[in-house]
């Protein structure tokens, strides 16, 4: 494995502490180990239209994939859970 990652992880939808938990599934499903993560934060949301509160994450974790195949990882997760980006 190659350094530790972190990911930033965050909610503001229905059951946020249950898509944080499915993010971190759909994630090790696609090759990211987690190995630690912080506590929930619930955080104001700023600037944007109006919106409700987020809760928030980070994860470390591990991963063979290289940065860009990471990141397409995360987008396919966000996607797979409903997240549609305008």
């Amino acid at each position: 494995m190659g350094p530790p990652v972190f990911l930033g992880l965050g909610s503001n939808l229905g059951d946020r502490e249950a898509a944080i938990e499915g993010a971190l599934a759909g994630l090790a499903a696609r090759g990211f180990r987690l190995t630690r993560r912080s506590s929930l934060w619930l955080t104001e949301p700023v600037g944007g239209p109006p919106q409700g509160w987020f809760l928030n994450a980070v994860a470390e974790g591990e991963t063979a994939l290289r940065p860009e195949v990471l990141l397409e990882a995360c987008l396919a997760t966000e996607r797979e859970m409903g997240r549609v980006r305008a």
